[in-house]
């Protein structure tokens, strides 16, 4: 009741390549999930059993754990982008990123993927998001970057949840405009109130 994991990976390349490459990433994550509390051990479990199988793709991947009771958020950042984590501290809005701590999953034959841990406060507003959202691209081919996601994901007017992540993907469509998007684009939104 009071624990919880967002997982979210990223597979490089496109098309049926990549599509197979993911029904084996989601066959050792289902194999590997006894781990999701702490995330750092979930990447190297699924890094041994992915080295060598992805041919030239890698795959990027984020776990988070948050135990609401101890007020901490936990994770681990296989090469996954940046993570917004946006808390209320002394009455101010505080940005937090959520780094990569370790390197991209099936590459490397021995990884290591050290945990970071953040306290929580009494309001969060985390981001999970793929690739897709930061590179995503203009008309005049000006790239929105992680810093621009940031800008528009931190300048929401406090509401609820799923309105919150409707704005922020009509706030990136206005961005793209008529150009097509170039990559998928998966984003999760939590808003975690651990009092």
């Amino acid at each position: 009741d009071h624990e919880y994991s967002i997982f979210l990976a990223d597979i490089s390349g496109h098309g049926i390549g990549a599509a197979m490459y993911m029904n084996t990433l989601r066959m050792v994550y289902d194999r590997s999930q006894e781990y999701l509390h702490h995330p750092g051990k979930l990447f190297r479990k699924m890094n041994e059993t992915l080295y060598g199988k992805l041919g030239d793709n890698f795959i990027t991947g984020i776990c988070i754990h948050l135990h609401l009771k101890k007020k901490q958020l936990k994770y681990s950042s296989a090469g996954h982008p940046d993570c917004f984590l946006i808390q209320d501290v002394d009455g101010r809005r505080k940005t937090r990123m959520l780094r990569p701590n370790g390197r991209v999953l099936g590459i490397f034959e021995k990884s290591e993927f050290p945990e970071s841990t953040i306290p929580l406060t009494s309001r969060n507003r985390l981001l999970v998001y793929t690739d897709g959202a930061s590179e995503a691209s203009s008309e005049d081919d000006s790239f929105l970057t992680e810093r621009g996601l940031l800008k528009l994901f931190r300048n929401l007017l406090p509401s609820q949840t799923k309105e919150a992540l409707q704005e922020v993907q009509r706030r990136l469509a206005n961005f793209r405009g008529k150009k097509r998007a170039e990559d998928d684009t998966t984003m999760i939104l939590a808003d975690i109130f651990p009092d």
